[in-house]
């Protein structure tokens, strides 16, 4: 807590002085080197400050208060919100040029009877702001009545009241003043430009190179759609990957029960009388488990040296016998800890990325120690399995014998929980009878369980409401930009009214009219398939490396999300194409 008028850079700056008051000395006396040297061989020691406020978006560190993320969602969704409502500002423009042959003669008569250009625009400008308003109203009930579902699905409980104040209202309005603006401001410029003799004479105004734009704004619709489309399917590509992957150890069936500062000798007593339970197969207890967790590293050398360029930075788990067949991590060398042999409480079970680090290709029998410790004998290599989120990479880990268990007369060890593995017939009957017995073996503390399974899957929360909301937000931009695409290809039938019915006269068939029409439309959402790939490849790509793990972007997906758009699109056009192409070409060709 600083004073006030403090500047947290002048308070920063006098952290130096710290470490070297009681860093450099430690490093002196512990590893035989300085702060300086340390640095200069590539580590780092540092003090920054933080405010408290920016831990929940802008810190991902471990051992982080919680809850912590990324505010690159945040920037995420809200660009797909607004790039969502520039596809329906460009279905306005569209549809509003596109309806240009209907408001010709409207811009006629009106400059003839007077009305200038500046009026024009004015009026045009007006309608589009209304549009915008009666739709913002539309908007606001959707929110009330999506709000729940929405709530649900992004695990929240916010209510409209809690962002009603002035500065959002205030937003709300401008937005909805500058949407309409943005939207009504081509149209108007375009419309009002029209002279009054050409459009009450012909339609020779009416020249296909005025709708270059519109190809333009579908290209950017289908675009966008696209881009989540490939997004989508990815992201669910990803989260099939990491819920398939194996992990290293079986966490199904698996109960965890919390000791809460239960003392060691009730922790032991109580999983002594869980395993007289015929629902239960093992059990173990131990100090951490293979989930998000607050741990910590320690420095660990090869016997007889201290030399930092042969250290590994290792994380030291108290566990005990039965920790290994309980979750059922497989050995790759060695063997398990043994419950009556008390020399096991100086060996130790590493796992292969730290017989890596080290350097031992057979390293039982080595022995190792941390900074200040005793030498620890390698019994054992357990594969590597994963006990992050597979957005981190598998480092090493050393598990070591909780001596109490074996009688040894060591330091506390910190026992986190007890883990059960559960036989699958009447898993209820036995979780109550584990209740019970918690109850008989620790009366007032509370009983809290979770599922391995659940806790594992829980690292992965964020990644599935990301790829729900992806499914979501694809869906709204493909329907409005299709909708988009619906009212072009209405408008676009009905100025070719008198062709297609020359063309039918002439002996065209409804599907020679039925892929004219349509042609017109695919190649814009061609050229969209062409713009998004890379851009979506890009994305896609970078949100990939977060993962230390992860999916190969195949070439397939941008192939299906391509077919998929042009399914949609060409079954969008279609019924409007086939509607015209049926139509009795007397009834358009009789005023001729």
């Amino acid at each position: 807590m600083l004073r006030p008028g403090t500047d947290p850079k002048s308070v920063e700056a006098k952290f130096e002085q710290v470490l070297q008051t009681y860093m450099d000395p430690a490093l002196r006396r512990f590893f035989q080197t300085t702060l300086a040297e340390t640095r200069k061989a590539g580590n780092n020691f540092s003090y920054s400050l933080m405010p408290l406020l920016d831990i929940h978006l802008h810190s991902d560190r471990e051992g982080e208060l919680l809850p912590n993320n990324s505010v690159e969602y945040i920037y995420l969704f809200l660009s797909i919100a607004f790039f969502i409502l520039l596809i329906a500002v460009f279905n306005f423009i569209n549809l509003s040029t596109a309806r240009s042959a209907k408001r010709a003669r409207e811009v006629g008569v009106r400059k003839v009877m007077g009305s200038t250009r500046a009026d024009l625009i004015g009026q045009f400008l007006a309608e589009s702001l209304l549009f915008t308003i009666l739709a913002s109203i539309a908007g606001i009930g959707l929110v009330y009545l999506l709000l729940p579902d929405f709530n649900r699905l992004a695990a929240k409980s916010l209510s409209v009241s809690q962002v009603v104040n002035a500065w959002s209202v205030g937003c709300f309005v401008l937005g909805v003043v500058l949407t309409g603006a943005l939207a009504g401001l081509y149209p108007a410029f375009y419309l009002s430009a029209f002279q009054p003799i050409e459009v009450l004479k012909s339609k020779s105004w009416l020249v296909p190179g005025r709708y270059n734009l519109r190809g333009f704004l579908v290209i950017f619709q289908f675009a966008l759609s696209i881009l989540l489309i490939i997004g989508t399917v990815l992201i669910h590509q990803q989260l099939h990957y990491i819920q398939t992957k194996k992990v290293g150890f079986t966490k199904d069936q698996v109960v965890v029960v919390r000791t809460n500062e239960t003392t060691e000798s009730d922790i032991t007593t109580f999983k002594q009388e869980v395993l007289r339970n015929s629902g239960v197969k093992m059990g173990a207890v131990s100090g951490f488990l293979p989930v998000a967790s607050n741990r910590w590293n320690d420095m660990w050398y090869p016997a007889g040296t201290t030399d930092q360029k042969q250290s590994v930075n290792m994380q030291e788990w108290k566990v005990d016998p039965d920790y290994i067949p309980t979750l059922e991590l497989k050995l790759e060398q060695g063997r398990n800890f043994m419950q009556a042999r008390v020399a096991d409480s100086t060996a130790v079970i590493i796992n292969e990325i730290a017989a890596k680090r080290l350097g031992y290709t057979q390293p039982i029998g080595k022995t190792i120690h941390k900074t200040g410790g005793e030498q620890l004998t390698i019994i054992g290599v357990v594969q590597d399995f994963h006990y992050e989120s597979l957005r981190t990479a598998i480092e090493p880990v050393a598990l070591v014998i909780n001596a109490k268990t074996l009688g040894g007369s060591v330091e506390k060890m910190s026992l986190d929980a007890v883990s059960f593995r559960l036989r699958s017939a009447d898993m209820a009957a036995t979780l109550k009878s584990i209740e019970a017995t918690w109850k008989k073996t620790a009366p007032g503390k509370p009983f809290e369980y979770s599922f391995l399974s659940d806790e594992f899957d829980a690292l992965y929360r964020t990644e599935r409401r990301i790829g729900q909301l992806f499914t979501v937000f694809a869906i709204v931009a493909v329907l409005i930009a299709c909708l988009g695409l619906f009212g072009l290809s209405v408008f676009a039938a009905e100025q070719r009214t008198k062709e297609i019915g020359v063309r039918k006269v002439m002996g065209a068939s409804v599907a020679g009219i039925t892929t004219l029409l349509a042609r017109d439309f695919l190649k814009p959402v061609l050229i969209s398939i062409l713009v998004a790939s890379p851009i979506a490849w890009y994305a896609m790509d970078r949100w990939l490396q977060d993962f230390a793990y992860r999916i190969d972007i195949e070439w397939w997906v941008f192939a299906l999300s391509g077919v998929l758009a042009v399914a949609i699109a060409l079954a969008t056009v279609s019924f409007q194409s086939v509607r015209a192409a049926l139509a009795n070409p007397v009834k358009s060709l009789r005023s001729e």
